[in-house]
């Protein structure tokens, strides 16, 4: 049995449900219309066409057949219809596939054979970035793109490669000229060097689902870097909720208070004071909030970077399943809540930061097996 054909039977056996959803989903408006970039249909036929492509292109790469088989499965829980254009949209599907994938790739690399090399990391970065070159090649935004990607032109070359299967694996008269395609990325890729720069001080960006491990990771970190400052929306929410009401609120507690007594710009102020303090005092910051856009993220790295900061990104991945199963009494965060949120996650590249860390987060593999609703 070639790979191909090992981890399609493992995804029918285990993700029924999730493959069903997806072949039941059409790419047209109302789940009627034809879409022009997608005549082919549903998710789950583009899939498997995806998939094809790689096994035709780069023949048993595990990488980028596993990262075709989960790049559209946020899908599902992004398709929206506009009844005046008439047509349907899966905006953040990149987004929420990231944050529903690395369970499933852990739950690959131990039960199928031959896959237990797997680069977990490697794969997330290509789902989270598959979309996101159309409109730059569509422009010709060489420089744009090089500068994206100027440290990690390997990342720029699995991507282009992946461009490829995804723009050929499925139906349409739309598609670029696939010389073209990959002059752009080629030029892109032998484009400008990698910089060098020195710093003083560092601003170090979580980004991540709430209960997804920021706040673990953090506390982990500073037992060996006591001296960095951290931003924390929700610890300043609960400090202030607390001290107003005299009483030991927990975070839903304080978070109710704070909506009660509109009390967000209080908290807004508090924060942009602490972080400028610590800006002008010349310290080290954490910022631990979910920092899921570019434009979460630019409030802070744009007055970091006036200072001459070196910014850092730590993307944690923990999975939406396992961020609502650790939901409790004291911190919930509703499933349509998490999913909106990776919906707006747009994965950092150097065009913002300076260098860039994925943490692989704590998982429950079988919380993968079942849709979020």
């Amino acid at each position: 049995m070639s790979k191909k054909e090992q981890l399609l039977t493992f995804f029918q056996n285990n993700y029924y449900e999730l493959l069903l959803t997806m072949s039941e989903i059409q790419h047209g408006y109302n789940n009627t219309e034809k879409n022009p970039y997608h005549k082919e249909g549903d998710i789950w036929t583009h899939t498997k066409m995806v998939i094809d492509q790689v096994d035709k292109r780069y023949k048993d790469n595990i990488d980028f057949l596993t990262a075709a088989l989960l790049h559209d499965i946020g899908k599902i829980y992004t398709f929206e219809d506009n009844d005046e254009t008439k047509k349907r949209s899966f905006k953040g599907h990149e987004g929420v596939s990231f944050f529903l994938a690395q369970d499933i790739i852990e739950n690959i690399r131990k039960n199928v054979d031959g896959f237990k090399k797997l680069n977990s990391k490697r794969i997330l970065k290509i789902i989270a970035l598959h979309g996101r070159l159309y409109q730059e090649i569509k422009e010709n935004n060489i420089e744009r793109v090089s500068d994206m990607f100027i440290n990690d032109k390997l990342l720029l070359k699995d991507l282009k490669n992946f461009f490829l299967c995804d723009s050929y694996g499925r139906i349409t008269d739309e598609r670029k000229d696939e010389e073209e395609v990959i002059e752009f990325f080629n030029n892109a890729i032998s484009y400008g060097k990698k910089k060098q720069k020195t710093f003083k001080n560092k601003l170090v960006i979580l980004s991540g689902l709430p209960r997804g491990g920021k706040s673990f990771w953090r506390e982990q970190f500073l037992q060996s870097n006591k001296e960095f400052v951290i931003i924390s929306r929700d610890d300043i929410l609960c400090y202030i909720a607390r001290t107003n009401s005299k009483s030991n609120l927990n975070y839903n507690e304080s978070w109710k208070y704070i909506q009660e007594n509109e009390l967000n710009e209080v908290i807004d102020k508090e924060l942009l004071k602490l972080y400028q303090t610590a800006l002008k005092n010349k310290k080290d910051i954490i910022v631990d909030m979910t920092n899921m856009s570019k434009k979460a993220r630019k409030k802070f790295i744009t007055q970091a970077k006036q200072k001459k900061y070196k910014i850092e990104s730590k993307v944690i991945t923990t999975p939406i399943q396992t961020c609502v199963f650790r939901n409790n009494k004291e911190k919930n965060i509703d499933v349509k809540v998490m999913l909106n949120m990776a919906k707006r996650f747009v994965f950092p590249l150097y065009d913002e930061v300076d260098s860039i860390n994925i943490i692989l987060g704590r998982f429950k593999t079988e919380l993968s097996k079942e849709l979020l609703y």
